[in-house]
């Protein structure tokens, strides 16, 4: 099933398993509702939220045409900066949450993603260095993909014509 946040505050399905939503909620209290649609029957469900700073920009535009009053505008600026802060924080998603509502005790919940992480920190400093580097002797004339295709030893007609494969920093 798929459903607009509209449509979707009307379902009254228990085995909703998953929640995704395409842009950022203007408040959390929007997408606190909308994620909670999903796992009701108990079982494991996921709620993915998948965010631009361009949603930001859009959910600005659309509060600074609202026709508020501009105490009532700016307590929604600060609702959204929340949401953007949860998009942000390294903490348990469920605790940020609990918190904002006034669950100042909340502990971590042991299951969002964040509570899971086992990814490892990756020190790429010399990988950035080679990209630097590479930019430089290119003189910065060149975008993202001639540079890729330059440290990846691309043969790449353009690649060979501008003498590229001479660099130190190819392949």
């Amino acid at each position: 099933m798929v459903a607009t946040n509209a449509f979707g505050m009307g379902i009254n399905k228990s085995n909703v398993r998953y929640v995704i939503h395409a842009q950022l909620p203007r408040t959390i209290e929007a997408y606190y509702q909308e994620a909670g649609r999903a796992g009701r029957d108990g079982l494991d469900s996921e709620c993915i939220l998948l965010f631009s700073p361009q949603d930001v920009q859009i959910q600005n535009f659309l509060l600074d045409q609202t026709q508020l009053a501009e105490d009532r505008k700016q307590q929604e600026f600060l609702k959204l900066r929340s949401m953007v802060n949860y998009c942000h924080t390294e903490d348990c998603l469920m605790k940020f949450i609990l918190k904002y509502f006034g669950d100042n005790d909340a502990k971590n919940c042991g299951r969002c993603l964040h509570c899971t992480d086992q990814r490892q920190t990756v020190d790429v400093t010399k990988e950035a260095q080679m990209v630097f580097s590479c930019m430089k002797r290119t003189r910065e004339r060149f975008g993202k993909t001639m540079i890729a295709g330059v440290l990846s030893g691309s043969s790449n007609r353009k690649i060979i014509d501008f003498k590229l494969d001479q660099l130190s920093t190819y392949g």
